[in-house]
């Protein structure tokens, strides 16, 4: 898709000095949402987004980030062109519940400089933006109007979470808005390589250095500048901007890229009712809900988090795809096209099967766990020595994953089996080891990158203030999910998007202060 009023900065002269009064770097969730939510503000809007509206090689060489700690495919989870990582995202939608935003003593530098009612008007918002439908997250009148029920999980310790999906490619949904926006001007194949500080005072960014590539450079300046290019891009951009500053933008205390956190997810453990009637498909797949999906997992409360003193836990299901009779007739060689499709289709799964013997049935639930990654400053990006083609240091990932991260599966694992025992429900096959060798050895990411530009009142704990707004640089902001203290389990995208809204409104109110307005 093109946009006619779009510019393609290799297209530009050398230094045309670009001026704005918001300059937005980074043309994803966060980006998108904000520019979108200033159009027809009255304010100049700058969006930069390094990429163009499709893949580029070129480009996306760039991406390539080493890990040096757990195995951990970054490349895969960034993608430079407009849209960002929106591009392939799956659509999945649930707000961070209140307790995710307080302080817990177990958890290390855990707790967000606002609450959940902070949130709750611009969640809101982001959920119309995105054509969730009603605003309802409790899962029965749901399950009601789908004429299903819930498991019977309602005690103090688990409970059934709804959870939303709509696949929203944001570059296609909302650039048609900032095309017609006269106030705002998106510039592709615009990759920030410096950040300047003004020579006067210091303590402002007075104009970005941007460079195509084509080869060309030129400067943007603007009045207030937002850095929404993700997680990984973030901290790299603050690192590289040490000119003025050597350590980098906003890294007195040495917090710029540290507590890189994901969601942890780790296929384990199996959940057999007594009732075959119980495996229901709401929990296994996403069910069609008016002109969304809507499907639920099972949690753990905040009372049970605090009484196991671990992080926020979500369990998605799936079933096992062939019962013991169908193993057998794989053992003798009889089997049919539907089991081989079957087998082909999730061979983890008839793996799992065939090791479980006569526990292992169709009718059982298989756990694929979403848990909060604890906060852990050696779980990092920093820079290599490397350069890459503008000659910035490449970024690189050590991704740490601790006991807490492993113990809170295990915690969560006998929660469940407790409670299916105590309500008579079936039976749970806990399958984590509770001395392994490797803490969570093969476990993955959900390509949510969060915490590296963390957010807290005290700059001693954090980069940004409440506002996104860089402590020791007084006009420069973050947006996105490299601000989260802490992640709890919910997909990031929904939050991102509610907090650009609301950083939408301190600008405008920030402007209107400062006569813009």
């Amino acid at each position: 898709m093109a946009f006619d009023s779009f510019a393609d900065a290799r297209s530009f002269a050398d230094d045309p000095g670009l001026e704005a009064d918001i300059c937005i770097m980074g043309a994803g969730a966060a980006g998108i949402t904000l520019a979108s939510a200033l159009a027809d503000s009255g304010l100049r809007v700058c969006l930069l987004e390094a990429g163009g509206m499709d893949m580029d090689p070129v480009v996306e060489d760039a991406s390539i980030v080493p890990d040096i700690g757990r195995p951990y495919d970054v490349t895969a989870n960034r993608l430079r062109f407009f849209g960002g990582a929106t591009n392939h995202w799956g659509g999945h939608c649930v707000r961070l519940e209140p307790d995710d935003f307080e302080p817990k003593d177990w958890i290390p530098m855990s707790g967000w400089p606002f609450g959940a009612d902070t949130l709750a008007p611009y969640y809101r918002q982001a959920h119309a933006f995105l054509g969730l439908g009603e605003y309802e997250y409790d899962p029965a009148p749901v399950a009601r109007a789908l004429g299903t029920r819930l498991m019977p999980f309602d005690g103090p310790m688990l409970k059934s979470q709804l959870s939303r999906y709509r696949r929203v490619f944001y570059g296609d949904e909302y650039g048609p808005r900032l095309d017609k926006a006269a106030n705002v001007r998106v510039v592709l194949y615009a990759d920030v390589c410096d950040i300047r500080l003004g020579e006067a005072s210091g303590e402002t960014v007075s104009h970005v250095v941007v460079r195509s590539p084509a080869g060309n450079r030129f400067d943007v300046r603007a009045r207030y500048f937002v850095l929404a290019a993700g997680g990984i891009e973030i901290p790299r951009m603050l690192l590289v901007a040490n000119g003025q500053r050597p350590a980098g933008l906003g890294n007195e205390n040495d917090l710029v890229g540290r507590y890189f956190q994901e969601h942890l997810m780790f296929k384990s453990g199996l959940l057999l009712p007594r009732d075959p009637a119980d495996v229901l498909p709401l929990y296994l797949s996403e069910v069609p809900y008016g002109e969304i999906a809507v499907r639920c997992h099972l949690v753990l409360t905040a009372e049970a988090v605090r009484a196991r003193r671990i992080g926020k836990f979500r369990s998605e299901f799936y079933s096992l795809p062939l019962r013991l009779r169908d193993l057998r007739a794989l053992r003798s060689g009889r089997i049919d096209a539907a089991d081989i499709a079957g087998l082909v289709s999730d061979p983890f799964g008839t793996a799992r099967a065939y090791r479980c013997g006569s526990n292992a049935r169709h009718d059982t639930y298989g756990l694929f766990n979403n848990i909060e990654q604890m906060p852990n400053p050696a779980s990092r990006v920093s820079l290599r020595a490397d350069k890459d083609a503008y000659g910035r240091p490449q970024a690189q990932l050590d991704w740490q994953i601790t006991r807490q991260d492993h113990d809170c599966i295990l915690a969560a694992h006998q929660v469940i089996a407790q409670e299916a025992g105590r309500i008579g429900f079936g039976r749970m096959r806990i399958e984590i080891d509770p001395e392994p060798e490797v803490f969570l050895d093969g476990v993955g990411g959900g390509g949510h990158h969060m915490g590296t530009v963390r957010m807290a009142e005290d700059p001693r704990r954090g980069v940004t203030d409440g506002d996104g707004r860089l402590h020791s640089v007084e006009n420069l902001y973050v947006a996105g999910s490299a601000l989260f203290p802490t992640g709890g389990y919910p997909n990031p995208t929904l939050t991102i998007t509610a907090m650009a809204f609301r950083l939408s409104d301190h600008l405008k109110a920030r402007a209107e202060r400062e006569g813009l307005l």
